[in-house]
C-alpha cells in the first residue's frame, strides 16, 4: 500500500502543480492552446480545454488522495496524460516555451523534452493504475496521504521541470569542450601555458 500512496501523491502533486500554472495565468494558457495544431482552427475546443483542463487537474489531485475514489482517479489519469502526449505529438512546431515555473522567464524547449516527460507520466499513471487494481480495497489514513505529499512533492516539481532540466543538460553538454578549453587557458592548463613553463624554453 505503501507504494501505491507514494505513486498517487506523486501525480496528485504534478496534477495539482500544473493546474496552479494554468489557473495563475490562463491568459497565456489559452494563447498556448491557440498555438497546438490540432486546436489552432477549433476555438471551440480551445474554449472547452481552457476550462476543463485546471479543472480536471485539480479533481483528479483530490481523488488520487481519497481511498474510496482513487483506483478510479488512477485509470481517469492515463487518458488525459494521453491526449496531452498526442497534442503534443502531433504539433509541428520544434520547441515550446516551458511555463517558466523554475527559470522565472519562459525557455523555449524542444518538443521531444516535452514529449517524453509526458510519456514517463503515463508510465507511472499505468502503473498506479495496475498497483490499485493488484491491490483492491487498498485504504490509507488522512496522515499517510500527507505525509506521500510531503515526499512526493519535490519529486514532481522536477518532473514538471523535466524538460528545461533536459535542454539546460543538452546545452551544456554541447558547449563542454569549449568550456573545458577555457577553463585549461584560465588556470595555465593548456598546451603552450605547460610548454612555456619546462625548463629550457
Amino acid at each position: 500500500m505503501a507504494v501505491l500512496v507514494l505513486l498517487n501523491g506523486f501525480l496528485a502533486c504534478v496534477f495539482a502543480e500544473s493546474a496552479y500554472h494554468k489557473l495563475r495565468d490562463m491568459g497565456a494558457f489559452g494563447a498556448a492552446l491557440a498555438d497546438y495544431r490540432l486546436l489552432r482552427a477549433r476555438p471551440g475546443a480551445r474554449r472547452v480545454a481552457r476550462a476543463a483542463t485546471p479543472a480536471a487537474e485539480l479533481v483528479l489531485a483530490g481523488a488520487l488522495l481519497t481511498p474510496a475514489v482513487a483506483t478510479a482517479a488512477t485509470y481517469a489519469a492515463a487518458p488525459l496524460l494521453v491526449l496531452f502526449l498526442v497534442l503534443l505529438v502531433s504539433d509541428d512546431r520544434p520547441a515550446f516555451d516551458n511555463c517558466g515555473c523554475a527559470s522565472k522567464e519562459p525557455v523555449p524547449v524542444p518538443r521531444s523534452a516535452f514529449s517524453l516527460r509526458t510519456a514517463l507520466l503515463l508510465v507511472v499513471a499505468l502503473t498506479a493504475a495496475w498497483w490499485a487494481t493488484a491491490q483492491p480495497g487498498a485504504a490509507w489514513t488522512l496522515p499517510a496521504a500527507a505525509l506521500a505529499v510531503a515526499v512526493a512533492f519535490p519529486l514532481a516539481h522536477v518532473a514538471l521541470e523535466l524538460p528545461l532540466i533536459m535542454h539546460i543538460h543538452e546545452v551544456e553538454r554541447r558547449h563542454l569542450p569549449e568550456r573545458v578549453r577555457q577553463a585549461r587557458r584560465v588556470y595555465g592548463l593548456d598546451g603552450d601555458a605547460v610548454a612555456e613553463r619546462q625548463p629550457g624554453r
